[in-house]
């Protein structure tokens, strides 16, 4: 065998890309993700934005956000690209065949229902290229629980007014239900 040959199978130059959306917070981790593993790897890197059909309808504020990622991630050394279509999966997939791509780097959406999408779809179809996804950060635990309420005696009126309901309606059941299925109801 060939030492060359060895030699430049082994070695591998990676190019990644990094699908960024209109998710301000998501797009920062994304960028800062993909800066990290081009790092490691030695890669070049392309930050893209996909807009679709809509993207005219954006604020301005959304779409000075967006140049300000772009430029963040050019200040960072990756290069840039916006592209336009309807299909978001279906540009990053051409895009990554067109230009070499190794890995694609995309963000996780919180709700999973989502994940039937973009990100499946790229999943699905990307063949040889590697798929990364990073997961939005959650906010702090004790930030996501619901804050005790006050008590209010309104909350026993309430709970006495369904009670009663509950008793008036299961009255003129009692001589068709068996009692078992009569206490169901009140719970």
């Amino acid at each position: 065998m060939d030492s060359s040959s060895d030699a430049d199978s082994q070695h591998v130059k990676h190019r990644l890309l990094v699908c960024i959306s209109t998710n301000t917070d998501l797009a920062k981790r994304l960028i800062q993700h993909g800066r990290e593993l081009a790092t490691k790897l030695q890669a070049d890197w392309i930050v893209l934005h996909v807009q679709r059909p809509a993207y005219h309808r954006y604020s301005k504020d959304i779409k000075d956000q967006m140049s300000q990622l772009l430029n963040l991630a050019e200040s960072y050394g990756a290069k840039t690209d916006t592209i336009f279509g309807a299909s978001v999966a279906d540009e990053i997939l051409d895009y990554a065949q067109k230009h070499g791509i190794t890995t694609v780097i995309l963000g996780r959406p919180r709700k999973a229902w989502i994940l039937n999408t973009v990100v499946r779809r790229v999943l699905q179809y990307s063949g040889e290229i590697d798929v990364h996804t990073v997961g939005q950060t959650a906010p702090p635990f004790h930030k996501r629980k619901r804050e005790p309420t006050a008590f209010s005696p309104l909350h026993y009126v309430y709970a006495l007014a369904l009670v009663a309901l509950v008793s008036i309606v299961c009255f003129p059941l009692t001589s068709i239900l068996d009692p078992a299925n009569i206490i169901l109801l009140y719970l």
